[in-house]
């Protein structure tokens, strides 16, 4: 989560996803068999679009500052919002069957989140296509904002599974190891210790929001990474997280 507070899951989403996600979204749903909440994929042996498990495996958290750089292991179940209200169990597995390359996973229980996928079907390869964002903290200082995965579609026969209360049938599991990272980069000791004040007392907060300083530092604080003090010295903060 960036010091921004439009840096939300859902601007991340919309910002990335673009109308090639929508449209996807939209053949989905038109050619698909709607149930409850969610959407049977066209029923195409050929296709691999579908419905495919997948659970956070790993996620640690690492710091940087002007001192060292350091990881630290976590519970998977503590992901973060990017990815974790992307990557559903299950989620859906979309494709542009006129360009097979252009591919997105949306979740399968709020499809405002999902991103785009560039997909190999030779190999089954993912890769995210997301760009970096970028926005000024400050006069002198910039906040990167960064996200990358990759990893593969494992598919499999089809097989029935349950989610809620329906039945669906799943093509099998997607891999995909995301890395996400935000840099402070550029003349930045001054935007920092503002940033550790504001972290410190709200009032002095004057240019950003005090509550997204304490979300975006806090789990970095809490896992024993860095102290609020070293706020001041962050240059970078991000996590890995690992899905099967």
């Amino acid at each position: 989560m960036s010091v921004y507070p439009h840096h939300s899951l859902r601007d991340y989403a919309h910002s990335y996803a673009g109308p090639g996600v929508v449209t996807l979204i939209l053949i989905w749903a038109v050619s698909g068999c709607r149930f409850g909440n969610y959407v049977e994929y066209p029923q195409n042996p050929d296709t691999p679009m579908g419905y495919y498990e997948t659970l956070p495996q790993d996620l640690n958290l690492c710091v940087t500052t002007n001192a060292a750089s350091q990881c630290v292991k976590q519970p998977a179940n503590l992901t973060p919002d990017i990815p974790a209200k992307i990557m559903s169990d299950p989620v859906m597995f979309l494709v542009d069957e006129a360009n097979p390359a252009d591919a997105a996973i949306v979740s399968a229980f709020n499809r405002n989140y999902s991103i785009p996928i560039s997909f190999d079907p030779a190999t089954m390869d993912l890769r995210l296509l997301a760009q970096p964002t970028e926005e000024p903290l400050s006069n002198t200082c910039m906040d990167r904002f960064n996200v990358e995965a990759q990893g593969k579609l494992n598919r499999v026969e089809k097989y029935e599974i349950t989610v809620g209360s329906q039945t669906v049938s799943a093509s099998g599991r997607v891999s995909l190891a995301f890395r996400v990272t935000e840099s402070f980069q550029g003349e930045c000791a001054d935007t920092m210790d503002a940033l550790y004040e504001c972290y410190m007392e709200s009032a002095s907060c004057t240019n950003y929001d005090p509550k997204v300083v304490k979300a975006t530092f806090q789990p970095y604080i809490d896992a024993g990474l860095m102290t609020a003090e070293d706020i001041a010295n962050v240059t970078d903060i991000g996590y890995e997280v690992s899905y099967q």
